[in-house]
């Protein structure tokens, strides 16, 4: 795993252990040409400048990978492992699913911070990792859904189209009762792709579910609140003359 602390633990030693080989600084060039020399003289200087290089190179391995092919990720696999650890590392859980990855995609997996599940995939030869969400409403609140009129379900659609736009998520409205509104945003694959850039991305697509998630709550509860109104101003039949049979009446 490469981490900030390989690079700096790896400075850091490296530094020390070439401070403390030589007495004087004329001698560094004629010590570090004679590597048995070093060992014999200074055992400890010399492992230590070992590990520390080795953590040099650990640290800087993409950077290195990248000038010396050209390409930060020789392959999709690199690339999802990549992925996959950078996610972890930053407390996001990872799950495959049971079933195969579709020949048509690179790979696929579940990205799951605050109970919020983003699928990421890559179809292969694409330029961006996709980022998916079903937002699917509460069974309890798909019959007032499908209830609502014409107004109600504008109202709806207008103010999702108008909160995701600001959040600059694509959506999809068409199997809101089935499917649900589904949510995707592409991040474009660069070498210069950062951890934090990427699980921010993770987490925006999770942040943009939860204001589906608000959204739809806030209408439901209108049109419950309209339809418990329209319930209570409906009128009671009035009984008409002649439809009630009279009844006799004694007389004393």
């Amino acid at each position: 795993m490469r981490n900030p602390w390989f690079k700096l633990g790896g400075t850091m030693i490296t530094l020390a252990s070439l401070i403390t080989l030589p007495d004087v600084l004329h001698d560094w060039g004629s010590r570090l040409q004679d590597f048995g020399g070093m060992f014999r003289d200074s055992p400890v200087s010399g492992l230590a400048l070992i590990v520390g290089i080795t953590l040099l190179v650990l640290g800087y391995r993409d950077d290195l990978m990248r000038h010396l092919t050209g390409k930060r990720w020789s392959s999709d696999k690199e690339l999802e492992n990549e992925l996959t650890t950078w996610l972890r590392d930053s407390r996001i859980s990872v799950q495959y699913g049971p079933e195969p990855t579709p020949p048509e995609l690179s790979f696929t997996f579940i990205a799951t911070s605050s109970e919020r599940p983003v699928t990421v995939m890559r179809l292969k030869g694409a330029p961006v990792v996709r980022l998916g969400v079903h937002v699917r409403p509460a069974p309890e609140h798909k019959p007032v859904i499908h209830a609502m009129d014409s107004d109600q379900t504008s109202s709806l659609l207008e103010e999702l189209g108008i909160e995701l736009a600001r959040f600059g998520v694509n959506f999809n409205t068409e199997d809101m009762l089935g499917e649900g509104i589904l949510l995707h945003y592409g991040v474009v694959i660069t070498d210069a792709l950062t951890q934090y850039e990427f699980v921010d991305r993770v987490t925006f697509v999770g942040r943009a579910m939860a204001l589906v998630q608000l959204i739809l709550i806030k209408h439901v509860r209108e049109a419950q609140r309209q339809g418990d109104a329209k319930a209570q101003l409906t009128p009671v039949p009035q009984s008409t003359p002649g439809t009630e049979e009279s009844q006799p009446q004694e007389v004393s």
